[in-house]
């Protein structure tokens, strides 16, 4: 599946629904990343927990976000951008609010693993 956007939606972002269950908000923009963890930080408060890993010169794992029962793990990977993954069914429908509420223009495509 080719996640890479159009020159013009490169500032969007893709809402992934992985076969697993699991949702996945994807995006390679860092101004939309930003806004992204601005938004969990700032106004619904969660915190982040672990390390900043790099694991080759392109890809990293980044510090989740976690509040109460619902987790977010993060990373960055060089062929499709930011990613910011459910780790449970009421991530799931948080991400889905959160993208739904705050980017109403996301697309939405069904991911294959």
């Amino acid at each position: 599946m080719d996640l890479t956007p159009a020159a013009d939606d490169r500032h969007k972002l893709i809402v992934l629904h992985k076969k697993s269950g699991r949702i996945e908000l994807v995006t390679e923009s860092e101004e939309t990343a930003w806004k992204l963890r601005n938004l969990l930080l700032n106004r619904y408060r969660f915190r982040r927990f672990g390390l900043r890993v790099l694991i080759m010169p392109d890809d990293a794992i980044l510090p989740s976000f976690i509040r109460w029962h619902l987790w977010i793990r993060c990373g960055w990977l060089d062929w499709y951008g930011f990613h910011f993954r459910s780790a449970n069914r009421w991530t799931d429908r948080f991400l889905l609010e959160l993208a739904r509420e705050h980017f109403p223009e996301a697309a939405h495509k069904e991911a294959s693993a």
